[in-house]
């Protein structure tokens, strides 16, 4: 399927945590940054972003991968509802 073509893309890109449950996996935002930063180095600084359990922290991880990297490199703007 087209959801496993995805995790067997995923798993190939180093991670700092290892990969369980997707969803929640990427929810706070950091592993999506690493992931971009493995392809473009240059453009994510990952000390930008914590993990998260809470919402809060989850969604400020959201908002600045949203402002720093996908609007302004990506040409990708997630909405407030989005994030």
């Amino acid at each position: 399927t087209e959801f496993e073509e995805v995790y067997e893309w995923v798993d190939k890109v180093p991670l700092t945590r290892v990969r369980k449950h997707f969803g929640r996996d990427f929810s706070d935002g950091c592993l999506t940054a690493e992931v971009i930063k493995h392809y473009w180095p240059e453009v994510v600084d990952l000390h930008n972003y914590q993990e998260a359990l809470g919402a809060t922290r989850k969604r400020e991880n959201w908002v600045t991968l949203n402002h720093k990297i996908l609007k302004k490199h990506l040409k990708i703007n997630l909405t407030k509802s989005q994030i």
